[in-house]
């Protein structure tokens, strides 16, 4: 049938089945693999009992916001039966991608297209109290213009309906074979995601760290913390902090707050030298390349239940 031949009252309708096969498509294309919908135990403990991406987008404000959900799962959790700060960061770098991905821009098509992807400049999140094992956890995001240089992704975190905290992430475009920064002012595409609220305007700077860090240890980069852009995930970073303040020795404390900035790319083979300092409740940490250049630095404020 042409489009000439169709004429008023004509319809058509398809119907598809979604299959596991599918999922892992799914999973793949997004980098998705969120055990609430992949997992079949969980999803059949859900009450709508079918294995389906727990996102959406929302219309709040008059304001795009997307919408994902997590449980956190036993690989997600430490010793204390707490979610662990590399995996929260985790959860909002799939949503701020999952949300881009929803626009008609993911990272296959901004590198087909621009020959560009996104890499974490700085990042903050806020906990009013810790998230635990078993937690379904809520996360929003909006994005907006960093000034035509990258863009800035706004969350939310909720548990039960309750916000328990929030972030705040700088995201900037690097060249796919340069690896040098690019503006995203030069995406015309990314306008139509600009979608938060008014009162979204709060910036991330650089951090100051105190003078007095001790040497703690020495990290490789190694196949199991390397992406699929091919350097540290952003995530891992936090892992280190962790490691580098001692965390699993504190009886149980959390991170209430983190701040990371992400200053030089960490690609397999970079030696980390890790060195660390306090006041009073805060942590610090600077992970230094063998070559003196620094690659990140992090602030976390510790905090007991």
């Amino acid at each position: 049938m042409t489009i000439s031949e169709l004429k008023a009252g004509d319809f058509a309708s398809m119907t598809s089945t979604v299959t596991e096969e599918d999922l892992c498509r799914y999973a793949q294309l997004t980098g998705d693999y969120n055990p609430i919908h992949m997992e079949e135990n969980r999803a059949a403990a859900r009450s709508d009992r079918l294995n389906l991406p727990a996102e959406r987008i929302l219309d709040m404000s008059e304001a795009a916001c997307y919408e994902a959900e997590f449980c956190v799962v036993g690989r997600d959790s430490d010793c204390f039966s707490q979610c662990q700060a590399g995996a929260l960061l985790s959860y909002l770098q799939e949503t701020g991608l999952a949300a881009l991905a929803a626009a008609g821009l993911s990272r296959s098509y901004l590198l087909e297209r621009h020959n560009v992807f996104w890499m974490l400049a700085r990042l903050e999140y806020t906990l009013k109290r810790p998230i635990l094992l078993g937690d379904v956890i809520t996360v929003r995001a909006w994005s907006r213009n960093a000034h035509g240089m990258g863009i800035y992704r706004d969350y939310e975190i909720l548990r039960s309906g309750i916000k328990i905290g929030e972030a705040l992430a700088l995201w900037m475009l690097a060249d796919g074979e340069t690896r040098a920064l690019f503006p995203a002012g030069r995406i015309p595409e990314l306008a139509a995601v600009w979608s938060a609220p008014p009162e979204k305007k709060r910036q991330l700077k650089r951090l100051i760290l105190p003078e007095e860090l001790v040497a703690m240890q020495c990290r490789t980069v190694e196949y199991s913390q390397v992406d699929m852009n091919g350097h540290l995930n952003n995530s891992r970073y936090a892992d280190l902090v962790c490691d580098a303040i001692g965390l699993g020795k504190l009886d149980g404390a959390y991170i209430s707050s983190l701040r990371l900035s992400y200053l030089s790319e960490c690609l397999p083979g970079c030696v980390l030298e890790l060195s660390a300092g306090q006041r009073e409740n805060v942590r610090y940490v600077r992970g230094t390349g063998r070559d003196g250049a620094v690659r990140f630095e992090a602030e976390a404020v510790l905090c007991r239940t």
